[in-house]
């Protein structure tokens, strides 16, 4: 292109070689400038300052990096829009696969653009006799020109999208590699001999695996060995049908029971040298009479005593009820009577105790509170089975059971035995308290007797109400003596 970018060569527009005031950032060394207007006839006069805001619109666009415009000609009707395209060219190439779409819309926009950038440029090819059509041409070339340029904009911002999409989309693809990066340091592939490295060549870790194609199996390193992964069920004699489908005598081989026979005893044979052994441990020849209590020296005379002042059982108890007095073998009913006559009752002790200086803790009013047992302080006969989280359970049975439970200072208050198993209440309330919950108030205890029979085991808790709540000491206030701070008491005995 023309040295004289945009410069318009015309007898009434001399020209000047040095940039209007604040034009300079659009001045190039060679270029000129318009010195004055212009007027022909009676059209309108353009001003100088018109011409050279004309003129730095249009040569800014070539002032983008890397436009190559010495192959255009300042006479060519098309030279505006040809300067857009390749502006926008050299913008957004980098770019165009994210925004295409935008800078295809520029594109058009600029071509717009152009086509009115045609117009004012023919027209003022004609200002020395039509500078007033000049004049209006110029104008809308101006507007033309600063459309091109909002177009402009809008495409770079598109490319700045498609950037930061393409900086995502690279993200995504670096984690998935490090993914399988990681998978592959993990299961190594197939190998017919054992690999000593991963797949990048680092030391194996724990857990790598990989397929042993002579064994035809999967291996797994366990930090110092490559062992089988995986253990086949193929020959192992399962219990299928409870090992019915297998040869008896194979099957107890197999588990190693092959000297084990579990005919019935009738069936049992005995070698000779068995009946030999067996027949030489007594003798024959020998004999016993049959003791009673009173043959001399069965028993002290004072034991004999009290064995004669024991209750005569009936038939329902021990024996067949017949005068001989001939003993029965006991029925676990019958047992279980008798039990009740022979000795005292299991009983067990469950507490709830406190180090020393411990209240027994917030009493909250409004609903039944759970209150705290932690220690089995009695049970000889095993009858309480567990403890755990304030709550006990018991062995089947029948029992009778009485609960203590101190409060101090909730006015009315009361307690019951809670079924957790079944989740109901047992038949029996505790008795009904009051203790004030004034400055002079002290303490009381709500007591309840209940009986339970149950054929399984069942878990219980104790459970307290109040009307005013009372925090840290509303379920009893310590002593401070130095021993253990008691609150909550469970007495049990089991009848049976």
């Amino acid at each position: 292109m023309a040295d004289d970018a945009f410069g318009l060569k015309s007898p009434n527009n001399p020209k000047a070689y040095t940039p209007p005031a604040g034009l300079e950032a659009v001045h190039r060394e060679g270029n000129t400038w318009a010195i004055q207007g212009d007027r022909t006839e009676n059209t309108s006069h353009i001003e100088v300052n018109q011409w050279n805001y004309m003129i730095a619109l249009w040569r800014g666009l070539t002032f983008v990096e890397g436009v190559d415009l010495s192959d255009l000609n300042s006479g060519d009707p098309m030279l505006l829009k040809e300067i857009v395209v390749r502006s926008i060219d050299a913008v957004g190439g980098p770019y165009l696969t994210g925004a295409a779409a935008a800078a295809s819309t520029a594109t058009t926009k600029a071509g717009e653009a152009a086509d009115s950038a045609d117009i004012a440029v023919g027209a003022a090819g004609t200002a020395t006799t039509k500078a007033g059509e000049a004049a209006g041409s110029a104008g809308t070339a101006a507007g033309a020109a600063g459309t091109a340029t909002t177009k402009a904009a809008e495409a770079l911002a598109s490319a700045n999208a498609a950037g930061t999409a393409r900086a995502a989309a690279e993200s995504a693809r670096d984690a998935t590699l490090a993914a399988f990066d990681e998978f592959d340091d993990t299961y190594l592939g197939a190998f017919a001999v054992a690999p000593t490295t991963d797949n990048d060549g680092d030391p194996l870790q724990p857990g790598a695996l990989y397929f042993d194609t002579v064994a035809e199996s999967m291996k797994l390193w366990t930090g110092s060995a490559w062992v089988a992964a995986y253990v086949s069920a193929e020959g192992v004699p399962l219990l299928a049908n409870n090992g019915s489908d297998y040869n008896t005598a194979v099957f107890r081989a197999n588990i190693g029971l092959n000297n084990v026979n579990n005919t019935s005893d009738a069936d049992k044979p005995v070698s000779t040298a068995q009946a030999a052994a067996l027949a030489g441990k007594a003798s024959s020849g020998h004999s016993h009479s049959a003791a009673t209590s009173a043959a001399p020296g069965f028993m002290a005379a004072e034991d004999k005593a009290k064995l004669d002042a024991i209750e005569d059982y009936g038939a329902a108890d021990v024996g067949d009820g017949d005068d001989d007095e001939t003993p029965l073998a006991p029925t676990e009913a019958a047992l279980m009577a008798a039990a009740k006559k022979w000795g005292a009752p299991s009983y067990a002790l469950i507490l709830d105790r406190k180090a020393s200086g411990a209240s027994g803790g917030t009493f909250t009013a409004g609903a039944w509170q759970k209150r705290d047992l932690n220690h089995i302080r009695h049970d000889p006969g095993g009858i309480v089975s567990g403890l755990l989280s304030g709550e006990f359970t018991l062995i089947p049975g029948k029992y009778e059971i009485a609960l203590f439970a101190p409060a101090y200072r909730v006015n009315n208050h009361q307690i019951r035995l809670y079924d957790v198993t079944n989740g109901v209440m047992v038949e029996g309330e505790g008795s009904s308290e009051f203790v004030t919950n004034g400055a002079a108030g002290s303490s009381t205890k709500s007591n309840a007797f209940v009986h339970v029979d149950i054929s399984e085991a069942t878990t219980y808790r104790v459970e307290h109400r109040c009307e005013v709540s009372n925090s840290s000491i509303g379920f009893g206030l310590s002593t401070g003596f130095g021993g253990w701070e008691v609150y909550t008491q469970v007495h049990i005995e089991k009848m049976g």
